[in-house]
């Protein structure tokens, strides 16, 4: 057994291949109405309870933090508190910035909870994601991405042209 949230009944966590993983790029929780509280995280858990999902993969952000505190990348809740624009949480229903804000760390709750509900939880990162091509100066666009054009992948032809905004993983500063 694995402990959960002490108002969801604990289930034993699955100990075998996972059939399906079920990838949720935290949308369950970017449009859920206020008040938020941790009870809110059922809302990208519980519906998957008793279904064949046996792994919760869920991603934590696509280049730059979301809420991560951390000397090596900006963290985009802050930098949206710094007045940037062109947020997916500009609305008041996200709740995991909201949660952010109240200093509430949603992510080992949130992996309790799926634990209760016998899931398996596993974390995504996407560390060369090229979404930033669509708003190269949107928040979600690193810094470092920015500081850095000249080591892309300039000679990627794949989707017009679509990938080159994916950094070039053999300079060794993009891998540091």
């Amino acid at each position: 057994m694995t402990p959960g949230p002490p108002d969801v009944p604990k289930v034993p966590l699955m100990r075998t291949k996972p059939r399906i993983l079920y990838n949720d790029d935290s949308g369950t929780l970017r449009n859920v109405p206020p008040p938020h509280t941790a009870e809110t995280l059922g809302r990208a858990v519980d519906y998957l309870a008793g279904t064949q999902v046996d792994c919760l993969c869920w991603c934590l952000s696509t280049q730059i933090a979301y809420a991560w505190q951390s000397r090596a990348m900006e963290n985009a809740y802050d930098l949206k508190d710094k007045g940037l624009r062109d947020a997916p949480w500009q609305n008041q229903r996200d709740a995991t910035y909201s949660l952010y804000r109240q200093g509430i760390d949603y992510l080992p709750l949130l992996i309790a909870r799926a634990h209760a509900r016998g899931l398996a939880f596993m974390a995504s990162f996407r560390m060369n994601d090229t979404h930033i091509k669509s708003s190269p100066s949107g928040i979600l666009t690193p810094a470092f991405w920015k500081a850095h054009q000249d080591w892309r992948l300039w000679d990627a032809t794949d989707a017009k042209s679509y990938y080159n905004a994916a950094l070039d993983y053999t300079h060794p500063e993009v891998r540091n």
